[in-house]
């Protein structure tokens, strides 16, 4: 009897010493630490134009960042980010583009993204996963004057390449990959709130539903289910061709991610997005009156960022 009894009590003890702790996830920073970021993304864009149908534009962008921390802020740190390659493809009706930082040295297009190479600016950020300012993302395109292209050609190369890795979508990226943590404690099943108005060309609002799903050793497990609304359906955007335009977005994105419990840093990620709605072209210049034109854009990421030794 007394065995069982003994029995029962490490039984009992066990369980208790088994029971999950609270877990504190927020971003370390150490001056110099070097990460690599790799993205890979592909956007489809569908839009129905009135006299030319159905349109589909396909986007495809491979890239790679190096990231090392500056120095620590009073929330967080500054971290230095700079291209290592760049590959962009894109598939409409009307053209075919591609760059590729890799490619044919030869080749105008492949110029104009290697010259974004190794061109350093910066972003701040929390230890939460705030991205609070990117700075200096001029810089990317600063050597475009260098290449004797023609004042025409570098205009088309700058509103292209501001619409994929310009500041706005350099943001949207990184306050995509890194992820949003409470500041409060949490364990297994906890959920927390975040809203954010996306830093994009579209004026879009995210409002994410975030969750710890599992913790295994010092990996944990992160996923967000986030609503996409458009804030100010009011509001007037300038396309890269000069147009203006009003939109009426709204859609899905889902995440899952990996995060290093010790460093807060995740490692891997995917994330999805599926947006429908309406885009209203202004009328002005070749639109003689307004152009309502509905639209859906679907997108998958992968990140993977790992320390560099």
């Amino acid at each position: 009897m007394r065995a069982v009894f003994l029995s029962g009590l490490f039984i009992i003890a066990s369980s208790f010493s088994t029971l999950e702790k609270d877990i504190n996830l927020a971003y370390t920073f150490k001056v110099g630490d070097r990460y690599e970021w790799v993205q890979t993304s592909n956007q489809s864009v569908k839009q129905t134009v009135p006299g030319m149908g159905d349109v589909t534009i396909d986007v495809k962008m491979e890239g790679a960042f190096d990231l090392k921390v500056l120095e620590l802020t009073a929330t967080g740190a500054k971290v230095e980010i700079q291209y290592s390659r760049l590959k962009v493809e894109s598939k409409s009706p009307l053209a075919n583009i591609n760059f590729d930082s890799n490619g044919d040295a030869d080749n105008t297009q492949n110029k104009i993204v290697k010259s974004m190479v190794g061109k350093p600016f910066s972003f701040t950020m929390t230890k939460r996963g705030v991205i609070e300012k990117v700075e200096g993302s001029e810089n990317l395109l600063s050597g475009l004057s260098d290449l004797g292209l023609d004042e025409a050609a570098q205009t088309r190369a700058r509103q292209l390449l501001n619409e994929t890795v310009g500041e706005s979508s350099v943001r949207a990226s990184l306050g995509t990959g890194f992820l949003n943590y409470p500041e409060t404690k949490i364990k297994t099943g906890d959920h927390w709130k975040q809203a954010a108005v996306l830093p994009l060309s579209l004026p879009l609002a995210i409002s994410n539903d975030w969750s710890l799903k599992q913790i295994e050793g010092s990996v944990a497990t992160v996923e967000a289910d986030g609503e996409l609304t458009t804030p100010d359906k009011e509001k007037i955007t300038t396309l890269p061709n000069g147009i203006k335009s009003k939109v009426d977005l709204g859609g899905r994105q889902v995440l899952s991610g990996k995060v290093n419990i010790k460093t807060g840093w995740p490692t891997t990620l995917n994330v999805s997005s599926e947006i429908t709605g309406k885009m209203l072209l202004l009328a002005g210049g070749m639109i003689p009156a307004d152009m309502e034109v509905p639209m859906a854009i679907t997108t998958e990421s992968v990140i993977e960022i790992k320390k560099k030794q």
